[in-house]
């Protein structure tokens, strides 16, 4: 291990405890290693814990700036006052970056001072115009009118500011004097957007990879065309990385060559293209690291001085993390560096197991492939969930088409920027290779067994495991303690051994440790056979979503939360809850009605489980996310029933009973109106579940069953509004607890004060989301309950 690697791989850990931890604490840390550093350490040691000390204070002072924000304390649903430009060409229903000064607006005047940064903002395509004419400089900065959207905390990681949420914009309003300095488009802005102008003329289809492969713009990309690419093993072909950077150097080399220019001249117009390139991206991780490695080769060719790879790529990486520490949250930054880790070590090592007989492109090919996937697979497993193992041979047809397909579009940009024209032979030979990466995404996600799906936890059992392995070997291999002192040896001499000794076996016993505990992690996870109803109900922020345990370890699902362009919570919040709880299969999943805020994330659930029935209100409803939802649902075996009163699933000693909707739906009803209303029992314990029903429904259903409703535990309606969980109801059912599912300073206000008293009232225990994230109620046959939130 060089010193820099040492330094960098301290410097990180440091940079990931201080991020996590209080500034007071990282900073009480900073002190006790520098007080550590006054023993006499040796000068490994005191570099590591240096460098440690160094990342623990900018990591606490980085996450102090983060949270101080103002973007970070925008209300969800306050309305806001935006001026300035778009950094890149805007798209219908996504949301883009804006470089704009902020103002909150409460009864037609400025709350407070104005706020200045990177946020996201959406259009409607009506004034999606207007945003264009402000990208490209042609109109000033433009003043908006808009709603915060506050997207919800997926971890105890601090986050940028820029993803805090998104600005929903309504209108777009004459700018006043009073405004702060508005940002402009600055002429490498122009250009950037010129050109994606360009390619959105050349591929009218395709303009969304194009921009991804060479401007570094990914927000053309649908979700479920990242999906595809991540199932496929290729997500990492969509970002700019090593390949791309590599690609535009060696073109100006062999243009270089071509004109006539010397070897070290042509290596500096290189360096000095590439960079402008890279920083005409906006500098992504990948992009920068790949920069700097090739600067570092390059400057070793000048100097004729060796290179050793780690040493390279470690100075990369401690430069980019001291410009940015939140880039070794990034999964990015980590895909790169682990990728290209895995290409340094193991490439060459893999490449002589392979058999001589295979082509020498081949071989090599499927060395880089695994050697880089050992690594990057985890990586993209703890951020997507996914880990695909059809990447590798995925890859080793990919990775041609791209290298044709950057080529071809640097070409096709080029002849268009020069003639004008943006059709012709030029626009084609730039979108066969697109739509040929296209295919082999597709082919390979559609793949048998070619991706899984793993929880986070499980992720890292397996990476401890893997690391405890590695340690075990070391220290049965690699330590092996020299051979004992004769016996006339002095005292001293046996003591030294003896100490070593120990000290080794002490290393194997922990190893087996740690490797016997990240083994038994996972199985810890499952839940027993205890007698038990499990009843969870998972934070997805303004929705619901419900998952119900049966004593034989049977799971029914309630809802699946929010979708929009930036969260879809069945994906991110659902799928990995029940994946860390040991689910492989759903007995049934109700979707209580056809809103977004309920089945957004039911399609990533159908395709990640079994689902053996689909319990919904048979309400025809025309919504996007609807007709995307039967879409998924016809590519599995997933039978599909309309909830209707007397229905009755049972299930272990479970009772599930629709008691609502009564009969057939009318076409111009409410989509809350419909909505399930079912009762669980178990023995002496019952819950009722309301989805969003209104109190007219609750009213009639008192009606109808009467006391017969008693319940032990209440899912509250309609998210906590006033709309719902009557008087009526709370006097007839008589609770003693209450669940509510609701998001963090949402913009509706839920829950609302009035339940809330309502509740109070009756004395029923509240329990919600927004206040204690994921809940769990566990209840025996007797009706005793146990509750847990984290």
């Amino acid at each position: 291990m060089t010193p820099l690697l040492l330094a960098t791989l301290a410097y990180a850990t440091g940079l990931l405890a201080g991020l996590r931890a209080p500034l007071p604490v990282a900073f009480g840390l900073v002190l006790l290693g520098f007080a550590v550093l006054l023993l006499n350490l040796g000068w490994r040691r005191s570099i590591a814990l240096s460098f440690c000390a160094a990342g623990l204070l900018a990591g606490g002072l980085r996450r102090n700036a983060v949270l101080a924000d103002c973007r970070q304390h925008l209300p969800d649903g306050a309305v806001l006052r935006i001026a300035g430009v778009p950094p890149v060409l805007p798209t219908e229903g996504v949301s883009i970056p804006f470089d704009a000064v902020i103002e909150i607006i409460q009864e037609g005047d400025v709350a407070g001072s104005a706020c200045r940064g990177l946020i996201r903002a959406r259009a409607p395509a009506r004034l999606l115009p207007a945003l264009d004419s402000a990208a490209r400089g042609t109109s000033p900065p433009i003043l908006a009118r808009a709603r915060w959207l506050a997207y919800p905390e997926r971890s105890g990681w601090p986050r940028r500011a820029d993803f805090a949420g998104s600005a929903l914009i309504d209108a777009l309003e004459p700018r006043p004097d009073s405004m702060a300095a508005v940002p402009r488009a600055g002429p490498v802005r122009r250009f950037r957007t010129a050109q994606q102008a360009r390619l959105r003329a050349l591929l009218p289809e395709r303009w969304g990879f194009a921009e991804a492969l060479l401007l570094a713009q990914t927000s053309g990309l649908s979700p479920e065309t990242r999906n595809t690419w991540v199932a496929a093993g290729l997500v990492h072909l969509l970002a700019i990385s090593g390949m791309h950077v590599g690609l535009i150097a060696g073109a100006v080399l062999a243009l270089a060559a071509a004109c006539g220019t010397g070897p070290r001249t042509a290596r500096r117009i290189a360096v000095l293209v590439t960079a402008c390139y890279v920083l005409f991206l906006g500098a992504p991780s990948a992009a920068l690291r790949a920069l700097l490695q090739a600067t570092l080769l390059l400057c070793s060719v000048e100097l004729q001085r060796p290179t050793q790879p780690f040493t390279a790529l470690s100075c990369a990486a401690l430069v980019i993390l001291m410009i940015e520490p939140l880039a070794v949250l990034d999964p990015g930054f980590q895909l790169s560096f682990a990728g290209m880790i895995g290409l340094v070590a193991w490439r060459r090592p893999v490449a002589e197991l392979l058999p001589t007989a295979l082509h020498r492109y081949l071989r090599d090919g499927i060395a880089a492939g695994v050697s880089a996937s050992a690594l990057t697979t985890p990586v993209a497993a703890l951020h997507f969930g996914t880990a695909s193992w059809i990447g590798v041979p995925a890859t080793l047809i990919a990775a041609p088409l791209l290298g044709f397909a950057v080529g071809a579009l640097l070409v096709a940009l080029l002849v268009a920027a020069l003639t004008g024209i943006t059709a012709g032979p030029h626009a084609l030979v730039a979108d066969v290779p697109l739509r040929l990466l296209d295919l082999v995404a597709e082919l390979a996600a559609g793949v048998p067994a070619g991706h899984g799906y793993m929880a986070a936890s499980t992720v890292m059992a397996c990476l401890a495991a893997a690391a405890a392995a590695l340690l075990a070997r070391r220290a049965l291999v690699g330590s092996e303690p020299p051979l004992p002192p004769p016996s006339h040896a002095p005292a001293h001499i046996h003591e030294r051994w003896s100490r070593r000794h120990r000290l080794r076996r002490l290393r194997v016993a922990a190893a087996a440790a740690a490797a016997v505990a990240a083994i038994a992690w996972t199985p810890l996870l499952l839940q027993p056979r205890d007698g038990r109803v499990e009843i969870h109900a998972i934070d997805v922020g303004q929705g619901d979503a419900f998952a119900i345990r049966t004593p034989a370890n049977r799971w029914l699902l309630v809802d699946a939360g929010p979708r929009s362009m930036r969260f879809d919570a069945g994906r991110d919040r659902v799928v990995p809850y029940l994946l860390k709880h040991g689910v492989r299969r759903l007995d049934a999943m109700i979707l209580t009605h056809p809103d977004a805020d309920h089945i957004g994330g039911a399609a990533a659930v159908l395709e990640v489980f079994d689902v053996a029935t689909v319990i919904d209100p048979g309400f025809a409803a025309g919504k996007d996310l609807f007709i995307d939802l039967i879409a998924a649902a016809r590519r599995t075996d997933s039978r599909w029933i309309a909830a209707r009163e007397g229905i009755t699933l049972r299930l272990d000693g479970v009772e599930v009973s629709i008691l609502f909707p009564l009969s057939a739906l009318d076409a111009a009803a409410d989509a809350n109106d419909t909505s399930v209303v079912f009762r669980l029992v178990f023995g002496a314990f019952s819950a009722l579940f309301l989805g969003d029903a209104p109190t007219s429904v609750e009213e009639r259903l008192i009606a109808r069953h009467g006391d017969r409703l008693r319940t032990t535990l209440l899912k509250v309606g309609h998210h906590g509004s006033n709309t719902s969980t009557g008087e009526v109801l709370l006097a007839a059912i008589r609770p003693s607890v209450a669940v509510v599912s609701a998001g963090r300073n949402n913009r509706y206000g839920h829950p609302a004060p009035a339940v809330l008293r309502r509740l109070a009232e009756h004395e029923v225990r509240v329990l919600r989301t927004d206040v204690h994230g994921n809940i769990t109620i566990r209840a025996t046959r007797s009706g005793t309950l146990e509750m847990l939130a984290r």
